[in-house]
């Protein structure tokens, strides 16, 4: 029995260490990776990215470089209403807008400018300022159709509302599109993209600063261009400034609005550095087991060779020994 426990006990140690080994192997990758992506959070910027069609969208400007050369135009300027005259075609109706006529029309849009972006037919724009500025409030630009076309894109710095709420008579709606949330941690250049999803029909889309009630609009980089030929609307895209920025879906007819944001579940399954972890974590196990059964394996054959008696020369050892006491009781 004594023999028996004396080799068991190196085994049943090296089984809890080697189960002790395992665990801490696994705690110590779980908890790096929880650092890594706690850490990846840390200092972090992230902007999002907006690809949309659209029939209307508002672009509030910041700063001191939109300008946009526009070609030939025509100026629907407002004036006092005058119902004794017929109505006019289009978006410029005679009895409220005097309608004059500009060539190699250019317009640089002053901080805070205010205008409304729309497409009422396919290859068609109209530009509706919502704001004074080298024109009264209300003015309508009229583009040729096909002028956006021709101009290419029509870049900006500021603030842009994409789409209006779905309500019955809106005409000025999102389409169809798509967002992305990226970011880029304090100790790489490369960005992750955490996450995406497409926006709907009748959706009205803002980019906030953060997630606050009464947040500040985000500033982002954008350009409006042509859609192809017989296809309704423009194109926007969007780029947001660093930061912590949400996305803003106002749908269901203005009723009800939805705030985007990525989370620690996002960044978890989609930051590079934490996935190539949980890959490399059961290939790390496996080897950490592998080397405590090679150990158990030679901890056993060392063990069983310091304690093995040979039973042959057991049996021998008990053979002379009783020979030799019945030939001395012989001889007494």
């Amino acid at each position: 029995m004594s023999v028996g426990i004396l080799l068991a006990s190196p085994l049943r140690l090296a089984r809890s260490i080697g189960v002790a080994s395992l665990l801490s192997v696994a705690a110590g990758v779980f908890g790096l990776s929880a650092f890594l992506l706690l850490a990846a959070g840390i200092g972090s910027q992230q902007s999002i990215i907006i690809d949309a069609q659209a029939i209307g969208a508002v672009v509030s400007f910041k700063g001191s470089t939109n300008d946009w050369l526009l070609g030939d135009a025509i100026l629907c300027v407002p004036k006092k209403i005058d119902l004794s005259q017929a109505r006019g075609e289009g978006p410029c109706d005679a009895r409220r807008f005097e309608e004059r006529r500009a060539e190699n029309l250019r317009v640089s849009w002053p901080p805070e400018a205010v205008v409304r972006v729309s497409s009422p037919a396919s290859g068609q724009l109209v530009l509706s300022l919502l704001s004074d500025g080298e024109w009264p409030k209300e003015t309508r630009i009229l583009l040729p159709e096909g002028a956006l076309s021709r101009l290419g894109a029509l870049g900006f710095y500021g603030h842009a509302r994409v789409g209006q709420p779905a309500v019955s008579g809106e005409q000025d709606l999102l389409l169809s599109g798509s967002y992305e949330f990226r970011e880029r941690s304090i100790w790489s250049r490369n960005t992750e993209v955490l996450r995406s999803g497409e926006l709907r029909r009748g959706e009205s889309v803002e980019i906030f600063r953060d997630g606050t009630e009464g947040g500040a609009p985000a500033n982002q980089f954008g350009h409006i261009t042509a859609e192809a030929p017989d296809t309704p609307g423009f194109h926007v895209s969007l780029a947001s400034e660093t930061g912590k920025p949400v996305l803003r879906l106002v749908n269901y007819g203005g009723v009800a609005t939805t705030t985007l944001a990525p989370n620690w579940i996002d960044r978890a399954l989609h930051n590079s550095l934490i996935l190539a972890l949980a890959l490399l974590l059961p290939v790390a196990l496996s080897l950490v087991q592998i080397l405590l059964a090679s150990g158990s394996a030679q901890a056993r054959d060392g063990s069983n060779g310091g304690t093995h008696t040979p039973v042959g020369a057991m049996r021998g050892v008990a053979s002379a020994g009783s020979n030799g006491e019945s030939d001395e009781l012989r001889t007494e």
